[in-house]
């Protein structure tokens, strides 16, 4: 029947022979099932790895339960990694990656979407801070002896990050 029911049933059925005699009778109750919208939660895989580091790759997990049944999950991904991984059933794993063209420092954030069989939806966010790897500078000195006597110090230096760079002079020997 496409009855929808809200509350419990009860039949009640007592046997009958070809003669009139009853037989016992038996009772039949029914309770409706109720759907409920599945869960979903979304997490790193190792969290303690947070901030994640640019250009190196991490691992999310997104799990969901229902009382009925898991049809498929989705974790989406924002900017600056902006993709979607889905899966059927009630667990998604997945590896990313922030670019390396991505700034400095920032976050991306997740949203887990689950789905359970009769098509109600759940969702829940994460939100992930990154960082870039600080690489250390290069210095390069050099020490000419002029004709004059004097001498000529040069510092120059290089940063992997082009991070600004500045010089310091410590120390001078004595006699220079």
């Amino acid at each position: 029947s496409s009855d929808v029911c809200s509350s419990d049933l009860s039949y009640t059925a007592t046997a009958l022979d070809r003669f009139g005699n009853e037989g016992p009778t038996l009772r039949l109750e029914l309770q409706p099932a109720v759907d409920q919208a599945p869960s979903v939660q979304v997490a790193l895989v190792d969290s303690s790895t947070t901030p994640v580091t640019r250009g190196e790759p991490f691992r999310v997990r997104a799990t969901a339960t229902d009382d009925v049944g898991v049809d498929g999950i989705r974790l989406v991904a924002g900017a600056p990694i902006s993709t979607v991984q889905s899966a059927s059933g009630g667990v998604l794993e997945a590896t990313f990656t922030v670019p390396n063209s991505a700034g400095a420092a920032g976050s991306v954030d997740f949203q887990a979407i689950a789905t359970d069989t009769a098509g109600q939806r759940a969702t829940n966010r994460l939100s992930v801070a990154w960082r870039k790897v600080n690489h250390a500078p290069v210095a390069i000195a050099s020490v000419n002896a002029l004709e004059t006597g004097r001498l000529r110090l040069t510092l120059a230096g290089s940063d992997p990050d082009d991070d600004p760079l500045t010089a310091e002079i410590l120390s001078i020997g004595a006699g220079v």
